[in-house]
């Protein structure tokens, strides 16, 4: 092969190189433009990946045949065929749902064909579907194991001939601190069957004094037939709680709003018991005409019901809230009214047991017209005070047994107080 031809070959596989990059920005910008249109996209991406693959044989086969032999050129576009072709389908093909699908853990997808349902993909460890049963019940998830899938959730189907059904869903769900969190008119391509929360409201509830209540629930629901819960019923959630309302307000009109507060932890449990009676729920493992309507019909399992809150009209909220307020202050007064009581108590018995010392001491003096007369001295003179009391025998002792001090450190009010107890004493006596 001459120079020339060399040359040739060279740049004509370099300017198919240059067209394949145009084309693959020119489909790039293509789906990006139906991105935002919000058209079908798909299309245009399986051609994209076909450019890609292209170009992933090509180079090596073309550019690299010239010096290693297109033989080696060729092998070495194959393995590139093969890992370009994993990665397309990894990034770009499955997350778009483009002839290969991911299936979440604990999640379904359907496969219609023209809108009609096909098939369920299922990935969910340790659980499987009822093939042993006809349509629809061979869709019942029952604990088991599924087909081997060598790249797990990563699954084919014949698009466009098949495709995965999307569909919009609104729901409440309940975030990990327990607060409500709506999610409204979300696109979903699969179903969730693992355990999940919703919430469920219940306005204007009368109690049995005719008080309307309204009421949050919390509803722990699962999926155990994909097939029915989709398209069995318009909106399964939506279905199960009208269905469950009417249940509920009979159960709160069994009692009043003050019944309803303190048993609130086991409101949730009776509940579930008197849907059960009304055979609209129960369990998946019950025997087939006890599992109620909704795993029947629905394909929804009621697993749990769970009083979040009760409350009543705002104007009845205020009066609750003054009448407790009211009884909390109440129950303060009782309280402090009960102290000073058992203080006043105290309080007396510790001033009679004074006075019974006082008493006692003046009692031992002997002469009280001389001790009313030397404690007048001492009030109209201290100096003289203080002589007049150490020359009275027992004097001083009265004062320490009586204030606890000395003559010299007795003050007048003391002295006053004491004068008046004789000048007592002495007329119940009839002697001043």
């Amino acid at each position: 092969m001459g120079i020339e031809q060399v040359l040739f070959e060279l740049l004509s596989t370099l300017v198919t190189i240059i067209i394949m990059v145009i084309l693959l920005g020119y489909i790039r910008d293509k789906i990006q433009r139906c991105e935002k249109e919000g058209k079908e996209k798909r299309g245009w991406l399986l051609v994209e990946v076909a450019v890609i693959l292209a170009i992933s044989v090509f180079v090596p086969y073309k550019l690299l045949g010239f010096w290693i032999g297109y033989t080696l050129g060729l092998g070495l576009g194959i393995i590139l065929l093969a890992i370009a072709a994993f990665l397309s389908i990894y990034f770009m093909l499955a997350p778009n749902n483009c002839s290969f699908t991911f299936v979440k853990e604990g999640t379904v997808k359907y496969i219609v064909k023209g809108d009609k349902f096909e098939r369920c993909l299922i990935q969910w460890e340790g659980y499987t579907f009822d093939y042993s049963k006809p349509h629809p019940e061979k869709w019942n998830v029952i604990k088991g194991k599924e087909p081997w899938h060598p790249l797990g959730g990563l699954r084919s189907f014949r698009w466009p001939i098949d495709d995965i059904h999307i569909y919009q869903f609104s729901w409440t769900g309940v975030t990990e601190n327990r607060k409500p969190q709506p999610h409204e008119k979300v696109w979903l391509d699969y179903m969730l069957l693992k355990d999940d929360v919703y919430l469920c409201v219940v306005s204007k509830a009368e109690d049995k004094d005719l008080i309307p209540l309204d009421l949050r629930i919390f509803l722990t629901i699962r999926i155990v037939n994909p097939y029915k819960s989709k398209f069995a019923v318009q909106n399964w959630l939506e279905t199960v709680i009208n269905r469950m309302e009417p249940s509920i307000r009979q159960y709160v009109a069994q009692y009043s709003f003050e019944e309803l507060i303190p048993k609130k932890q086991i409101v949730g449990g009776e509940m579930w018991n008197k849907l059960k009676e009304t055979g609209l729920i129960g369990r998946m493992e019950d025997p087939e005409d006890q599992k109620g309507e909704f795993i029947n019909r629905y394909g929804v399992e009621v697993r749990a019901i769970e009083v979040q809150d009760i409350s009543p009209p705002e104007g009845l909220q205020k009066i609750i809230l003054a009448k407790t307020t009211a009884e909390r202050e109440a129950a303060a007064e009782i309280a402090k009214a009960r102290g000073d009581r058992q203080a006043t108590i105290i309080r007396a018995k510790g001033e009679e047991k004074r006075l019974g010392t006082v008493y006692k001491k003046i009692g031992e003096f002997g002469d009280l017209g001389k001790l009313v007369r030397t404690l007048e001295a001492v009030e109209e003179s201290n100096l003289a005070a203080s002589i007049a009391v150490q020359a009275i025998p027992g004097l001083p002792e009265i004062l320490r047994g009586i204030f606890g001090k000395t003559p010299e450190e007795a003050t007048l009010k003391e002295i006053r107080e004491l004068r008046e107890i004789v000048e007592k004493i002495l007329k119940t006596q009839g002697k001043k």
